[in-house]
């Protein structure tokens, strides 16, 4: 009858699949981490170790290039800043704690389950605060980007796949090197860090 048809902008399709990129590899980090409490092979569970340090820092890439593939083609979106949020949580939030969780149970275990379990939900809730107050306060002015207020999720995230990384490569043979006992120690660091409001520069 004569209506103009509405014209619908798309979602944006091609940040967002490199966003899930993201969150499939922290959540595949998760399986691997879950399977590997099941195994009784000490040689099995260290390999699903490493692969799933692997995918934490695979997840990193994705969320570095999500945001530039966003601005090179004109998409970026409220919608894919949550759709980021969500997946930083899953890949940087509960990947890197659960991570941590199972190194610490690990024979010879370094914690008690409880305490363990406890300083990874420490992490976890930190890290989702954070991505939660970052969502709030970042807009879309260019100064906004220059600092972010907290250690960003990611560079906690690396800081626990790090130390478990160099942890195997200290004890390739059992994975229960020094390192591992620094775990209690940096979990309440890095959470009280991600929290914070100290500044820290914006280099991508």
């Amino acid at each position: 009858d004569g209506e103009t048809p509405v014209k619908r902008r798309p979602v944006e399709m091609l940040p967002t699949l490199v966003t899930l990129g993201n969150l499939f590899s922290g959540f595949l980090a998760i399986a691997y981490l879950t399977d590997s409490v099941a195994l009784a092979s000490v040689e099995g569970r260290l390999l699903l170790y490493e692969r799933s340090i692997f995918l934490i820092f695979l997840a990193m890439v994705f969320d570095a290039v999500d945001g530039k593939v966003a601005r090179l083609t004109g998409q970026s979106s409220a919608f894919g800043a949550q759709v980021d949020s969500i997946c930083d949580a899953v890949s940087f939030g509960a990947a890197p704690a659960l991570l941590f969780k199972v190194l610490c149970e690990a024979s010879p275990g370094v914690l008690a389950p409880k305490l363990a379990l406890n300083l990874a939900a420490v992490f976890l809730g930190c890290a989702v605060l954070r991505l939660a107050r970052c969502a709030l306060e970042t807009d879309d002015s260019p100064t906004s980007h220059d600092h972010f207020q907290g250690l960003p999720t990611p560079g906690a995230a690396a800081v626990v796949a790090g130390l478990a990384y160099a942890n195997l490569v200290l004890d390739p043979a059992a994975g229960d090197s020094w390192v591992r006992h620094l775990f209690p120690w940096m979990m309440p660091i890095l959470g009280f860090l991600m929290v914070s409001r100290f500044p820290y520069v914006h280099v991508g």
